[in-house]
């Protein structure tokens, strides 16, 4: 939370809020530890390693839905969603090739490689939850 160092930055929950985000940021402002709004909200992104609070509610709104289409088995939905967001690091330069990009969000899950990913989705939609 606020005061952590900035060169170690904490990772998001595994369901992230928006809503708990904000507040925290209008916390920061509430204590004076923000001077404006906009300040508070970089803080709590630096906090969470993102350059900034657009990206950092970008991922967090990328989640819910991946979450949201996970909770209801929609694996075409998480397919799709995850291909997007490959496309979406290649193009914002984050990743310089599809694979860099599959590896990036193979890591953000904890897993190795994108074929695992791959294996997951398979087995949900084969009927069990990884």
């Amino acid at each position: 939370m606020p005061g952590d160092s900035p060169e170690t930055p904490q990772s998001l929950p595994r369901r992230p809020n928006l809503r708990q985000l904000k507040d925290q940021a209008k916390d920061l402002l509430k204590s004076g530890q923000a001077a404006s709004l906009a300040d508070a909200q970089f803080q709590i992104a630096r906090i969470f390693g993102f350059p900034s609070w657009p990206k950092l509610r970008a991922r967090v709104e990328w989640l819910g839905d991946l979450w949201a289409a996970f909770d209801v088995n929609d694996v075409e939905r998480l397919r799709r969603l995850l291909s997007d967001h490959v496309k979406a690091l290649i193009k914002s330069r984050a990743a310089a090739s599809q694979h860099e990009a599959q590896d990036q969000i193979a890591r953000l899950f904890g897993l190795t490689t994108w074929e695992e990913i791959d294996t997951r989705l398979t087995s949900l939609q084969d009927g069990g939850h990884d």
